[in-house]
């Protein structure tokens, strides 16, 4: 059918048939990105980009096969969450989710400033700490080198479910709540442990992100989730 001849039908209908009649065309004439999805962490979840600012709230170490993170530290992450589960009858969140900072050094060993949503890859990423909290929340921090200087660090989330005390009522923490707006106040202290393959998060005080309400479910409200981290052991 000649759809250039159709001159009696709108827009809408035009493209409507079109993409019914000729998936070859709209193939080439028509962008439709995709939505990202955290399904694993060698899957990459969104192309890449300077800063993955628009992924932030879903972004999780599942994209660092993508931003070109070394194999090294992609097994290792993937190793630490599985040796690491949650508490008792509590499930790891299915997403992580990832901030970047620009610089960030506020001494030798404590980092800190504005954490923006996404990851940082427009430079070399390694050096990785960890810490965990006490309810088995891990903190994956990496550096984020240009030419030998830092130029900013990166820091993903994963954390376990947190549910209501309220039987009944949904969880405060879970996969159909996103987690945006993380804070670290009083900085994270990174350290080093000879026993440890990779670096330790010597301190992470009073760490805030806010679990959002579930907009189809009128039982739940934005929830700030207060964390602390400190060192992994190693032995």
């Amino acid at each position: 059918m000649d759809f250039y001849n159709l001159k009696e039908i709108n827009m809408k209908k035009y493209l409507l048939l079109f993409v019914i009649s000729s998936t070859a065309y709209t193939q080439d004439l028509i962008q439709i990105p995709e939505v990202p999805t955290a399904t694993g962490i060698n899957k990459a979840i969104a192309p890449p980009k300077a800063n993955c600012e628009s992924c932030g709230e879903i972004a999780s170490l599942a994209m660092m096969s993508t931003f070109l993170v070394p194999a090294k530290i992609i097994k290792e992450v993937e190793l630490l969450k599985s040796q690491n589960q949650c508490n008792e009858g509590k499930k790891r969140l299915s997403h992580d989710v990832s901030y970047y900072v620009n610089g960030g050094s506020i001494s030798e060993t404590t980092i800190g400033g504005n954490w923006q949503s996404g990851f940082m890859s427009n430079g070399t990423i390694s050096d990785l700490y960890v810490g965990v909290s006490a309810y088995k929340d891990l903190m994956f921090v990496t550096k984020v080198t240009n030419n030998g200087k830092v130029i900013g660090y990166n820091v993903t989330l994963s954390y376990c479910e947190v549910p209501n005390a309220y039987p009944n009522y949904p969880a405060l923490v879970s996969n159909d709540r996103p987690l945006t707006n993380f804070q670290a106040p009083y900085g994270i202290i990174l350290g080093k442990d000879s026993s440890c393959s990779h670096g330790t998060i010597a301190a992470a005080m009073n760490t805030v992100v806010v679990s959002q309400k579930n907009a189809s479910d009128v039982h739940t409200s934005d929830f700030p989730v207060y964390s602390s981290f400190t060192k992994l052991s190693c032995k």
